[in-house]
């Protein structure tokens, strides 16, 4: 079920953090807020259980009570976005934004889109808006992220092979 969009929330991650709502900047502070935002972005819209925040937020040292500690790192990330954006939800948090307000879940879809198209005009349109998305190597919060890039690098690759192979067959 899609949400009612939370103001014009806009985060994007290729080339550096850039996070607005309706067009003015949102400060968000550390490390921790940055990875928790960055974490619930990649599926924005969708309730991220909160196991899975703990496990990427703090990759190398798990704090003693991790729901605790996302319950602060969450109250502290909420001040700096607009009301609703961050929801407490069961089981986890949600970013209540849509896929298309941030940039990395707009490219995946824009490639998963292209793989499974079976017009070739269609598929490279798609993998060209991704490609066009990516204006500067993905930011992350540090190292525990390194999986994303991964995903993103392999992502880019078969939206370039997408575009090669449609502009052989023209």
């Amino acid at each position: 079920m899609l949400r009612p969009k939370v103001d014009d929330v806009r985060l994007r991650f290729f080339g550096g953090l850039h996070a607005e709502a309706d067009g003015a900047p949102l400060e968000i502070r550390g490390r921790g807020q940055e990875a928790l935002l960055f974490r619930l972005a990649l599926d924005a819209g969708t309730t991220v259980a909160y196991r899975s925040l703990a496990e990427d937020v703090w990759p190398d040292d798990l704090p003693e009570d991790p729901r605790a500690s996302l319950q602060s790192l969450a109250s502290r990330l909420r001040r700096g976005l607009p009301a609703g954006a961050l929801e407490a939800v069961p089981g986890g948090y949600r970013l209540a934004v849509q896929r298309d307000d941030v940039d990395l879940a707009l490219f995946q879809d824009l490639v998963g889109r292209s793989r499974r198209a079976t017009d070739p005009a269609a598929a490279a349109r798609d993998a060209r808006a991704a490609l066009n998305l990516w204006r500067g190597d993905p930011w992350t919060p540090g190292d525990g992220f390194d999986w994303v890039v991964r995903d993103l690098l392999e992502d880019r690759a078969h939206a370039e092979r997408i575009l090669a192979a449609t502009a052989t067959d023209a």
